[in-house]
């Protein structure tokens, strides 16, 4: 394979590691959203959940709307759990927040001609792939963080919610 071939298989490979970038960083950000949005549902369910919390005319087990059978206590206190549970993963998920690798740092690469006149541009385009697919990797490993801790919470959380709905309302 002579230089041209080569310089060209580099450039589409190149071209393909900033679209799987772009990709990866629009996905992070719509994982960071839904955690967000997440950790607002959940806060606005226990809110609303607990509104009468308030009231100081009733007794503790009555603002709280604990049950008086042993199956409604245990089932309060395992939605209660599972509303918790999804709040505590993620929000320490949201807390995860690690270095988000953007391959633009000049200052550990050569650029053709800023700093070595005797790279090629083969050299030049395999080190900038050699870039993406090392950010690419770091990215990786960041953004499963966040997207399990997603799919950890959210089944907890609707299960909760649930439960808690139907003990509040057909107490």
């Amino acid at each position: 394979m002579d230089e041209n071939e080569q310089i060209e298989i580099l450039k589409s490979t190149l071209a393909e590691q900033q679209r799987f970038h772009d990709e990866l960083t629009n996905s992070f950000d719509d994982t960071k959203n839904r955690i967000v949005v997440y950790i607002g549902a959940i806060l606005a369910i226990l809110t609303f959940l607990c509104s009468g919390a308030i009231d100081t005319s009733k007794g503790v087990r009555e603002r709280l709307f604990i049950p008086e059978e042993l199956y409604g206590i245990i089932f309060y206190f395992f939605g209660l759990t599972c509303i918790l549970y999804a709040l505590f993963v993620l929000v320490r998920a949201m807390k995860m927040d690690t270095q988000w690798e953007v391959y633009t740092d000049t200052s550990d690469r050569r650029i053709i001609g800023s700093i070595d006149n005797r790279l090629t541009k083969r050299e030049y385009l395999q080190e900038m792939v050699n870039g993406y697919e090392d950010a690419s990797e770091k990215n990786l490993k960041s953004h499963k963080i966040k997207y399990l801790a997603v799919q950890n919470a959210f089944l907890p959380m609707i299960a909760g919610a649930i439960i808690l709905v139907v003990l509040r309302f057909f107490q």
